[in-house]
């Protein structure tokens, strides 16, 4: 079992699962996102069942990174989800809209680069468990390693799914 691959899915499970959970922890949370993907969908899209159709790929994406036997279909997932989200931001910045993305649910921090990097790293993270998934070894593994493993995605996604607040911390005052 490769370890990067384990620590890969922790990461993009636990982000995935707290991204539509931050979306759908209360009516404000969620009136928020639906506005925001109103704002970043392509106009072509209904915004309500555009909103409908990102949390519950994510949900989907948590869920097939978590089982091995499906992970792979769960990196091709989030690589697309991240691929659109990244497109929809760029496309944003390109028009000047810099409102809050709710992301992570309810957000104060306006649209940015840094948004950008975020999902081209986690592009990485899901590639890097998509390589390592197709090249999956015989499945044993020392416990202390899947642990530690499992323990480091999980510190990625708090650090990702808290990285406005960091932000916000360290950015002068205006």
């Amino acid at each position: 079992m490769d370890y990067l691959t384990v620590g890969c899915r922790s990461l993009l499970a636990l982000l995935f699962l707290a991204s539509a959970g931050g979306k759908l922890r209360g009516a404000g949370a969620y009136r928020d996102f639906v506005a925001a993907t109103g704002r970043l969908a392509p106009r072509f899209l209904p915004t309500r069942w555009a909103a409908v159709a990102v949390v519950a790929m994510e949900i989907a994406v948590a869920a097939l990174v978590a089982v091995p036997a499906t992970a792979t279909a769960g990196f091709l997932l989030a690589a697309v989800l991240l691929t659109a989200f990244t497109l929809a931001i760029l496309a944003a910045l390109r028009r000047d809209e810099r409102t809050p993305c709710a992301c992570f649910g309810r957000s104060r921090r306006r649209l940015g680069g840094g948004h950008v990097v975020r999902n081209l790293l986690l592009l990485v993270v899901a590639g890097l468990g998509l390589v390592g998934s197709a090249f999956a070894a015989d499945g044993s593994a020392d416990t202390a390693g899947v642990l530690t493993a499992v323990a480091a995605g999980a510190a990625g996604a708090l650090l990702v799914s808290l990285a406005d607040d960091f932000i916000d911390l360290f950015s002068p005052v205006a």
